[in-house]
């Protein structure tokens, strides 16, 4: 004689368990795999004389538009390497007191920018 397979309250709940753990390893792999979440583009001021910008975490092997704005506007287009990173130099100096901005874009990716405002405990500029 057959048994009927009726769903007991045992059953119910190793089927749940099994569903729960089938979910979470497909979630562990999809993560673990990237699923194409890329980390935030970044940038850091390595030096401020002469200034040296690095980024990290851009696309690999592509241009990137580094664009400085501090006693007037600077641009360089640098290659990344294969990890996504650049370093570049601009032939200025960058003093304590002053703002400044360095934006970095590359197509498809939205921009990114560093800057340091003004300082209010800095003295201002006095005109000749």
């Amino acid at each position: 004689m057959q048994m009927p397979l009726a769903l007991t309250p045992r059953r119910a709940a190793l089927l749940g368990a099994l569903l729960a753990v089938l979910i979470a390893g497909a979630l562990a792999l999809a993560t673990a795999s990237g699923a194409g979440a890329r980390p935030a583009a970044r940038l850091a001021l390595v030096k401020a004389n002469p200034v040296t910008i690095a980024g990290h975490n851009f696309r690999a092997r592509a241009r990137v538009q580094v664009i400085l704005n501090a006693n007037g506007t600077r641009s360089r287009r640098p290659m990344t390497n294969r990890y996504g990173a650049f370093t570049v130099s601009f032939a200025t100096a960058l003093d304590r007191c002053s703002g400044w901005r360095v934006t970095a874009t590359q197509s498809g990716r939205a921009p990114v920018i560093l800057r340091s405002p003004p300082r209010p405990e800095c003295a201002p500029l006095r005109a000749p």
